[in-house]
């Protein structure tokens, strides 16, 4: 049985402002904020700064995330050459 999305109502913990999408309420995953565009984790119900969730599942990621990168993969639509024999 598919599970259904809802509407979600977020409260940014940065701005302090209301804002609402489809989701599904029992995954977790990052959202951006519809006002101040900060990066945030839905996670347990609740919305959290991103990088300060992080450090509480690890505390070896940085709180304010500093000195960290973002990594984006996307399929090639071109296969790759073959490697000369």
């Amino acid at each position: 049985m598919k599970k259904a999305q809802c509407r979600i109502e977020f409260l940014c913990p940065e701005c302090n402002k209301k804002f609402f999408t489809f989701w599904f309420p029992e995954k977790t995953g990052t959202i951006d904020c519809l006002h101040c565009e900060a990066l945030l984790m839905f996670a347990d119900g609740m919305t959290y700064p991103f990088h300060e969730y992080l450090h509480a599942q690890d505390p070896r990621w940085p709180k304010d995330g500093a000195g960290t990168g973002c990594l984006s993969m996307e399929e090639d639509e071109e296969p790759l050459a073959e490697e000369p024999a």
